[in-house]
């Protein structure tokens, strides 16, 4: 299957939405990591503050940063002046906030930086969509995965 280039945007957008991230070696009792299945995912997205360490330490600009500008989805892609990871909106993003406004390549930079990596597609849909606590505070039921209506298929 190849992909064109909207669908790689695509995937890059929803990847960076929330920017969870992976890894082989680490363990479920890191307090940092949530253990799923044969694999574990970080319990938050990469904050700003988080981001802003590994482009201080390597002195990486973003493609964003060096354009002037990110994109939204809004029935569409729309380009926003003034938005990068640092400033989501357009202002000043607090440092607490997941990190927007980065592209798949710069996404596996920083999962190298962090020797961690990137979800396959697979992973991501089983983390994101199942119920993996016994006692679940919604209504979803345990090991059961969600609608896949939900789900985006790209």
């Amino acid at each position: 299957m190849t992909y064109n280039h909207l669908t790689n945007k695509i995937i890059i957008y929803l990847l960076n939405i929330i920017l969870i991230f992976f890894t082989n070696f680490v363990f479920a009792e890191d307090k940092k990591m949530q253990k799923i299945s044969y694999f574990s995912i970080d319990l938050t997205e990469v904050s700003i503050a988080e981001f802003s360490k590994f482009t201080k330490t390597t002195n990486y600009i973003t493609e964003a940063e060096k354009r002037g500008w990110g994109y939204v989805y809004e029935f569409g892609w729309v380009k926003k002046e003034g938005w990068d990871w640092k400033k989501p909106y357009g202002i000043k993003g607090e440092l607490n906030e997941p990190v927007v406004h980065i592209n798949f390549d710069e996404a596996q930079m920083f999962c190298k930086w962090k020797n961690k990596r990137l979800p396959t597609e697979e992973e991501w849909v089983y983390a994101a969509y199942t119920e993996t606590r016994e006692k679940s505070v919604s209504k979803f039921i345990y090991k059961k995965l969600m609608s896949t209506q939900l789900v985006i298929h790209l």
